[in-house]
């Protein structure tokens, strides 16, 4: 099955979603072992591909869009690998761009293809802080996400990226002026703005689930048994 999905090649960028793309993919290799056999569901640019390896991992790269950086070209509804196959599992930024169902089944498959003591790495981002664009095709809420999970895996840890003052503030002016931001985005203003304010690295750094204020995505560390 395809999907429209937009690649966000973040690496050497500075705004605030490429600098949570690099927590994520940093907080799941500090949890791996280097002989660690890791499939990478949703690769895009693969970027994040290069950070699993920085840290030793075996990684393959999965995408079903050909104009990837994928090692292999595959849905990850049906995933092609026998059961058992991988000690790990990263799908970052990826349900969000399928249908209910196909996420069910993708989650599915993902654990299907987990080592008995396999982790998956999973996140979305808050539809409350989301900008809507057309190729998210179900944008979920923080328990609703979090409970599709646990609904296929049996143990759960709930995990989250938080929003800056700057991303608030960015955020409801994209809502209620969104042509005066995308013109800003043009000229270039709002990634200015982002790379010359301030970094604190709460707002970047993947941590355990603090409750729903400012929570900008949800990240689940997920066991196959």
């Amino acid at each position: 099955m395809k999907y429209g999905i937009h690649h966000h090649d973040w690496g050497g960028r500075t705004d605030y979603l490429s600098k949570c793309a690099r927590k994520r993919y940093e907080f799941a290799a500090s949890l791996l072992h280097p002989s660690h056999r890791v499939l990478e569901v949703g690769c895009g640019s693969g970027t994040g591909t290069r950070v699993l390896r920085e840290g030793g991992c075996d990684v393959l790269a999965l995408d079903v869009n050909s104009r990837s950086e994928a090692g292999l070209l595959a849905d990850g509804v049906r995933l092609p690998f026998k059961p058992h196959t991988f000690d790990a599992v990263t799908a970052f930024e990826v349900i969000e761009h399928m249908r209910e169902a196909d996420g069910l089944r993708m989650l599915s498959e993902i654990r299907r293809v987990l080592q008995p003591e396999g982790h998956a790495f999973l996140s979305t981002p808050n539809v409350r802080y989301a900008l809507h664009p057309p190729y998210h095709v179900h944008e979920f809420r923080p328990e609703e996400f979090f409970t599709t999970v646990e609904s296929v895996f049996p143990t759960v840890e709930r995990y989250a990226q938080y929003v800056s003052p700057l991303d608030v503030a960015l955020g409801t002016i994209r809502r209620r002026w969104g042509a005066v931001v995308h013109g800003l985005s043009r000229a270039g203003i709002v990634q200015r703005l982002e790379d010359i304010a301030p970094s604190s690295s709460q707002y970047y750094e993947v941590r355990p689930l603090d409750g729903p204020r400012a929570l900008r995505i949800m990240v689940a560390v997920a066991r196959r048994s």
